[in-house]
């Protein structure tokens, strides 16, 4: 399904999706069929192994030009899928694409990831309450992530997937400066730790997966309940990254 350009831009279904990472946001708009992702290379695979496994309805958080949305909907050919961004700034090639879908594809802007009222809505109304698939894209603070997180994994269903892209910033050397934007905030990777408790001590995880580029969170077949209710720390006081 795939046609490697060069070793930065690929052919899908006919859109041609250009991979331009850049700290602080790549700078290159999309348009109508050339869609810019901000990832690397590296991350395809990730996705590419979600073929066929099932994936009628997905949630994305937070999609700056809006090319993993067209990519993601081709790759995986959803019955639905929804994408939330903090910015109220219109993508005009992403709206044109949902337009094309006939509702199917949503683009929801000014959406917070860490409104949980707003998310649970739209999952609501858009997927009757189950999503079957999540990637969050969005912040990469931890703070906001695991709002995210606590929203909506009580909505995926039993074996989808949760990605959190991009948790080892924080340990990347352009980060380890003060007067990096990002230096005082708290680490992505306390998320990994949050996550691998609430594994132990409820039954809503199945498994976890931490690779460089995300965490992969795998939905148990368990009833839906909150997440991290239960702390087992030991009555240690410990100090986020």
């Amino acid at each position: 399904m795939i046609n490697w350009i060069n070793n930065s831009s690929f052919e899908i279904d006919g859109y041609r999706l250009t991979l331009d990472w850049a700290a602080g946001g790549s700078k290159r708009a999309s348009s109508d069929r050339d869609f810019t992702m901000m990832k690397g290379r590296d991350f395809i695979d990730h996705y590419t192994k979600m073929v066929n496994t099932g994936i009628e309805k997905v949630l994305e958080v937070g999609v700056y030009q809006g090319g993993s949305v067209v990519f993601l909907d081709k790759l995986l050919r959803p019955k639905k899928f929804c994408a939330i961004e903090l910015s109220e700034q219109a993508i005009p090639a992403l709206d044109k694409y949902a337009r094309n879908s006939g509702d199917r594809v949503n683009i929801y802007y000014g959406t917070s990831q860490d409104n949980a009222q707003a998310i649970e809505k739209i999952i609501r109304q858009d997927f009757d309450g189950q999503v079957d698939f999540v990637v969050d894209d969005a912040s990469h603070w931890y703070e906001y992530s695991k709002a995210t997180f606590m929203a909506v994994f009580p909505h995926v269903k039993p074996g989808g997937y949760y990605f959190i892209e991009d948790w080892s910033w924080s340990f990347q050397p352009d980060f380890q400066k003060p007067s990096n934007g990002w230096f005082n905030q708290n680490s992505l990777a306390n998320l990994a730790i949050d996550l691998m408790e609430d594994m132990v001590n409820s039954d809503a995880i199945d498994s976890i997966e931490v690779v460089r580029q995300m965490i992969k969170v795998r939905r148990s077949s368990a009833p839906s309940r909150p997440v991290f209710e239960t702390t087992a720390r030991r009555s240690r006081q410990t100090n986020l990254l």
